[in-house]
């Protein structure tokens, strides 16, 4: 529904520009995700280890993590269209080094470019979501758009898997950047930053130190730091598994092969996703953000640890577990919905992104320590027993019950104060 300050608005605005949003999310969830097939095939290839297959896939979410203050400084001061649109031709060029790469060096480059160049995807998604639909939607639509999003993660798993099988991982990617492409420019043609009377438009830009004071705003409030710590661990502790060693897990303990671990992967991008539109729209009939991310939270944590507990489970439980993380990791959108309630839309930008940020640099630091933590059960000859992998899933276990810990001291900020916001003003 567009923004009340603008009732005559042609839907057809908004939604262009939801979908434009929601298309660059898809393909940043698509790069993402994409290293748990290309992982057993780059290690064939170029013989890495663990550790640097670890340290591969987090180089995407390094510098993706990097850019989310500039980034939000940016989509504040210069506005969604132009910042995600110049953003992505930096993950074009990403894009085609990896597809070109003749080494490690080339794949890292490429990895980090792309994450450079998808770096406002979905940052910008949530600020043209705050600017042209009604505050009480917003958690609903971002996860929305999150749904959307993540079906970048189900291309990534059996599609993924036929494409890489018919045409060889190259030229895959070089496939992906083509889309990169559409999408930079249909942003470009069809996105407004925001619609006809609304108060963006008539604000006056700011200056670089008025940027700088009011992020600076932003992490001087304490709040902010509470709802980190679950950012830092919640969406990060998904990727682990499902952006790069379920794959490596599913092959090598369960004996499947590439095309039915993509199956499974395929199944727990299911659970993302239902994960993604189902925290939006509990945190109505709940009246709660914080208790809502908290009962999810702690599904993710029981889950992690029952995988840790158990020797040999049946491959049901794998999937039926696999789906479960998918689900409940979806923390992240309460934790967005929690911090956007609490701070003027002038800031919206510097919020997002430094939530963003604590989301992904948590995803670099357990993907790289991750790699760690295998490497060290890795055999000579490059399997990993079912030890280390349990140890993995124990270890995320234990870093998002202490997030959990953290979390729980917020203040909730309920729906239903955003409509009293709204009508006070």
């Amino acid at each position: 529904m567009p923004n009340a300050s603008a009732p005559s608005l042609p839907r057809i605005a908004a939604a262009a520009a939801y979908a434009a949003f929601s298309l660059a999310l898809f393909i940043s969830q698509f790069y993402r995700t994409a290293m748990a097939l290309l992982a057993p095939i780059l290690t064939d290839e170029m013989g890495l280890t663990a550790e640097r297959l670890g340290f591969l896939a987090a180089a995407y979410f390094f510098a993706f993590a990097l850019m989310q203050l500039p980034v939000g400084m940016m989509l504040d001061r210069f506005g969604p269209r132009r910042t995600v649109a110049g953003l992505t031709v930096l993950g074009i060029s990403g894009a085609l080094i990896f597809a070109l790469a003749p080494g490690y060096g080339g794949l890292l480059l490429g990895q980090m470019l792309i994450g450079v160049g998808t770096a406002g995807s979905f940052t910008g998604g949530i600020v043209i979501c705050a600017r042209w639909f009604r505050p009480q939607r917003a958690a609903m639509l971002t996860g929305l758009m999150l749904g959307i999003g993540n079906l970048g993660g189900v291309l990534a798993a059996t599609p993924l898997a036929l494409a890489l099988e018919a045409w060889g991982w190259r030229n895959t990617m070089l496939a992906m950047a083509a889309w990169m492409l559409i999408d930079g420019l249909l942003i470009l043609m069809l996105v407004r930053d925001a619609p006809p009377g609304h108060a963006q438009r008539e604000r006056k830009p700011e200056t670089p130190g008025e940027i700088l004071a009011g992020l600076m705003q932003v992490l001087r409030t304490s709040e902010i730091w509470r709802l980190m710590a679950l950012a830092f661990v919640g969406f990060a502790s998904v990727m682990t598994i499902r952006g790069l060693w379920g794959g490596p897990y599913l092959l090598g303990i369960h004996g499947l092969d590439p095309i039915h671990a993509g199956h499974v992967l395929l199944a727990m991008t299911v659970g993302v996703i239902l994960g993604a539109v189902g925290y939006g729209a509990l945190e109505q009939p709940f009246d709660t953000r914080r208790g809502v991310g908290l009962v999810g939270g702690s599904g993710l944590a029981a889950t992690l640890a029952l995988l840790a507990a158990l020797p040999h489970p049946p491959l049901w439980l794998v999937i039926a577990a696999f789906v479960a993380i998918g689900v409940c990791g979806q923390t992240y959108i309460m934790v967005l919905a929690h911090g956007r309630a609490g701070f003027a839309d002038r800031l919206v930008g510097r919020v997002i992104t430094t939530l963003n940020m604590a989301a992904f640099v948590g995803t670099f630091a357990l993907q790289a320590l991750s790699g760690v933590i295998v490497r060290a059960f890795q055999e000579p000859d490059g399997s990993v027993p079912e030890a280390g992998y349990r140890v993995l899933f124990a270890f995320l276990a234990a870093v998002v019950a202490a997030a959990l810990a953290i979390y729980a001291g917020s203040t909730d900020a309920k729906p239903s104060q955003d409509a009293m916001r709204e009508k006070t003003g």
